[in-house]
C-alpha cells in the first residue's frame, strides 16, 4: 500500500529511536544547565567578596518570581522566597505589566521599604563599628 497507511519500515524505527536519543540528551543539557546556574559562581579570585555577592543574586533571581511565579516554587522554598527583597520587586513589575500582582501593591511596597531601613541600618553600624581613623 501506499499513503498514510503503509507500515512502518526501519528507517521509522531509526528515525524514531534516533529523536528519543536526540529528546533524552536536549533532556540532560536542560538540566546540567540549570545545575550549572545553581552552582556556577564567576569572579576574580583576588576579590573573593565580588564571589559572594554573585552567589547571593544568582539564587534571589532564581527564587524571586521574575522568570516563573512563586507559586510554582516547591512549598519548602516560598518562605525563603519571600524573605528576599526582590520578590516584591518582582511583583511589583509583573503587577505593572499585567495589572494583576500576586501580592497587594501595600504589601510589596511595604517590605521594600522594610528592606531598605533595614539594610542601610545595618551598612550604618557596620560602618560605625569598623570606620578607620
Amino acid at each position: 500500500t501506499s499513503g498514510w497507511l503503509r507500515r512502518p519500515t526501519d528507517e521509522d524505527q531509526i528515525l524514531a529511536g534516533a529523536t528519543h536519543e536526540l529528546e533524552m540528551r536536549i533532556q540532560r543539557m536542560k538540566r546540567r544547565l540549570w545545575l550549572g546556574t545553581l552552582t556556577d559562581v564567576p569572579g576574580d579570585p583576588e576579590k573573593p567578596w565580588l564571589k559572594a555577592v554573585a552567589f547571593v543574586y544568582k539564587r534571589m533571581l532564581i527564587l524571586c518570581g521574575l522568570f516563573f511565579p512563586v507559586a510554582q516554587l516547591p512549598v519548602w522554598l516560598r518562605p525563603l522566597s519571600y524573605a528576599l527583597p526582590l520578590t516584591y520587586g518582582a511583583d511589583l513589575l509583573h503587577g505593572s505589566i499585567h495589572r494583576a500582582p500576586h501580592l497587594p501593591l501595600a504589601l510589596d511596597f511595604g517590605m521594600l521599604i522594610a528592606f531598605c531601613v533595614v539594610l542601610f541600618a545595618f551598612s550604618l553600624r557596620n560602618v560605625r563599628r569598623k570606620w578607620i581613623v
